[in-house]
């Protein structure tokens, strides 16, 4: 199941809260808000709790910042390399769906993930897909079979 979550996505982040005597870490403001609006997304989307693996697929959209805008040769789409990173993205939205899409992330068996810079004046956003995963990606299954041969002449 696919679906958009408008805006731009937020990565794991924490921050640090008083509590009485002690300091703790606890999530970021802005992280729950995101995942707040990846849970109504999904939920918006008809996403159903689904039992075993689970592939995540999620393409990340930035919008570049007014002041790198260019009037002559407009910025057209590349990969985003910068803040915030790749994994952290990825975390936010594996926690925001646990329990409408899966009952726990240790269910993502496979991760397909880009982020990109949209072409100069699109709107950020986030495109999540969900399903079930049984098969085995073929490169996995010959580096497994590498190793048992490596592991046998040892």
């Amino acid at each position: 199941m696919k679906f958009t979550v408008p805006g731009v996505p937020v990565s794991w982040m924490v921050q640090q809260k008083k509590l009485g005597a002690f300091v703790s870490p606890v999530t970021h403001d802005k992280t729950i808000a995101w995942q707040a609006r990846v849970a109504e997304a999904a939920r918006a989307a008809g996403l159903r709790v689904v039992d075993g693996p689970v592939r995540l697929r999620c393409l990340f959209a930035f919008e570049w910042p007014p002041s790198k805008w260019r009037k002559r040769a407009p910025r057209e789409l590349v990969l985003h390399d910068g803040k915030p990173d790749l994994t952290n993205l990825e975390k936010a939205a594996e926690d925001a769906l646990t329990g409408i899409a899966y009952r726990d992330d240790k269910q993502v068996a496979r991760k397909d993930t880009v982020a990109v810079r949209l072409p100069q004046g699109m709107a950020a956003f986030a495109l999540i897909e969900v399903m079930p995963w049984r098969v085995v990606p073929a490169w996995a299954a010959a580096a497994l079979h590498e190793c048992a041969v490596g592991q046998k002449s040892a």
